[in-house]
């Protein structure tokens, strides 16, 4: 543990992350070209109307990534990191390319809210939890490490997907990230299984094995309770630059590939926090 192949694993988590999350958070430029694409005025972005309003398509993925997280992380503990991420990298890609051929809003709905933000939470929870098989006194840092990936990944499939979107239009962008996104299949072939030693000391109870899908103890911590009405708090307003950042500066006069960068910006704040973070908490 905490040396050797287990910096490959964490290489391997940076680079899913680097996908997952530079794509959703590069969704402020593709949400300027559907705004293009379907003549949907901002009002009807905003506010909630008979027809499905254009950027909560993003905010649905971004949300629905997460909403399953209990679900993702227990099949994760039996089905393993492995098959997770190969299942979820299969789901990412069957989204982003029927994306592409996306006609209305209602199917944007179906393949990018929740078909690609269900492969994404099938990728992005085992890249996590898979961390704790090879890690331990450096475990906070490789969690900080492998997390600076979405910041990277904002910066770098941003420019690419901005540049993709002038060229040859969202729906060209959608499909490259349909193939970029197949590099996580040799990332999830990185994750070995874990030792039969850890296994053993992992050997639960059937009363156990249920109790991890539906587990209250948690909520009777207050120190849990607190921290996971803060984090509620910080998701209200931690996905709205990302989405509407691009194109109020585009309202502002500032062209777009300016605007493109100011999510880039973000970015670098987030991976030296992230850093930091993790070699305190070690």
């Amino acid at each position: 543990m905490d040396a050797g192949w287990a910096w490959v694993v964490c290489a391997a988590s940076f680079f899913i992350q680097f996908i997952v999350f530079g794509t959703i958070q590069s969704f402020g430029i593709i949400f300027v070209s559907l705004l293009n694409e379907f003549q949907a005025s901002e009002y009807e972005t905003v506010v909630v109307v008979p027809r499905f309003p254009l950027a909560c398509v993003g905010s649905m993925a971004y949300g629905m990534l997460f909403f399953i997280g209990p679900v993702t992380t227990a099949l994760t503990d039996h089905v393993g990191c492995r098959k997770m991420v190969m299942i979820g990298t299969c789901l990412i890609i069957l989204g982003l390319v029927t994306s592409s051929f996306a006609t209305s809003l209602s199917v944007l709905y179906v393949t990018f809210g929740v078909l690609w933000s269900i492969g994404a939470s099938f990728a992005y929870f085992p890249a996590i939890l898979v961390l704790r098989f090879y890690f331990f006194g450096n475990l906070s840092f490789a969690n900080g490490l492998s997390m600076t990936g979405a910041g990277i990944g904002t910066i770098v499939l941003n420019s690419v997907i901005n540049y993709v979107n002038q060229r040859y239009g969202w729906r060209t962008g959608m499909r490259m990230l349909g193939g970029v996104s197949a590099v996580m299949f040799v990332c999830g072939s990185i994750y070995l299984p874990p030792p039969q030693e850890f296994l053993n000391m992992m050997d639960w109870t059937s009363y156990e094995k249920i109790s991890r899908f539906i587990d209250p103890r948690p909520w009777k911590m207050k120190p849990f309770i607190v921290f996971s009405a803060c984090m509620c708090c910080i998701c209200f307003g931690y996905f709205v630059p990302y989405v509407h950042l691009v194109r109020y500066a585009e309202t502002l006069s500032v062209p777009l590939s300016e605007g493109a960068l100011l999510l880039g910006y973000i970015s670098i704040s987030a991976i030296f926090g992230k850093l930091l973070c993790g070699r305190v908490a070690d």
